[in-house]
């Protein structure tokens, strides 16, 4: 499955500003069990956590039922940001796929010290475009693109991060996140198996050609 494994959103300055303001923001730390539901799609936000430890997965459901899943992330700073400052209900369901370590914080006190504090402010607001602009950035590419494109792409980014390590497959979410069929994306796989840029095994895919997804990507960036 798809894991941003950098830890772009962690930021210790920010981590210490929340700190220094410990009393007022109810700052606490808390622990989050794999598989607890963090936040549901459509609640309101009253309070935001900061990841600082562990993954989580983001999806998003259609009334029809059909769910968008975005991947997973770790270490993903701050949640409930977006819906902080919009007012708006919570966008995404957000899932612990691991066991976290998270800060909450009390949501009108943060908003508040924002709003008075330009150096946290600052941090606050790269952190959210920077995940605003993520998100965007997907979406976009699985429309603009088409599948195999996109699969291959994933595995392409995966082996620039992770270097020799297997690709961890959930099938049916890869299928959710990529907008495709069980039966679409096994052919794809199999059609980068016979080319000889993969390997896949039951639960996982093995890397073997980068040189050959970045051949397909060429080959399907026109169509």
């Amino acid at each position: 499955m798809l894991t941003i494994d950098s830890d772009i959103y962690h930021s210790d300055q920010i981590l210490a500003l929340l700190q220094s303001n410990a009393h007022s923001l109810k700052f606490r730390q808390t622990r989050l069990s794999k598989a607890q539901k963090v936040m549901n799609q459509g609640d309101e936000i009253g309070e935001v956590l900061f990841i600082i430890q562990g993954t989580i997965s983001l999806s998003r459901t259609s009334e029809s039922g059909h769910r968008y899943q975005l991947g997973s992330f770790k270490h993903n700073g701050f949640l409930g940001l977006m819906e902080l400052f919009s007012g708006k209900p919570c966008f995404y369901s957000v899932i612990a796929d691991s066991d976290c370590q998270a800060y909450i914080l009390d949501g009108k006190a943060f908003h508040n010290l924002v709003c008075h504090t330009p150096e946290l402010a600052a941090h606050t607001f790269k952190h959210l475009t920077s995940k605003w602009y993520l998100s965007v950035e997907r979406m976009t590419r699985n429309i603009l693109h088409s599948i195999t494109y996109c699969v291959a792409d994933d595995l392409l980014n995966y082996a620039n991060q992770t270097p020799n390590q297997a690709y961890v497959i959930n099938k049916s979410l890869e299928c959710e996140r990529l907008g495709t069929s069980l039966r679409v994306y096994n052919r794809i796989l199999k059609q980068l198996e016979l080319r000889s840029a993969i390997k896949v095994h039951r639960k996982q895919i093995e890397i073997l050609d980068t040189d050959a997804l970045k051949q397909v990507l060429s080959e399907e960036a026109d169509k």
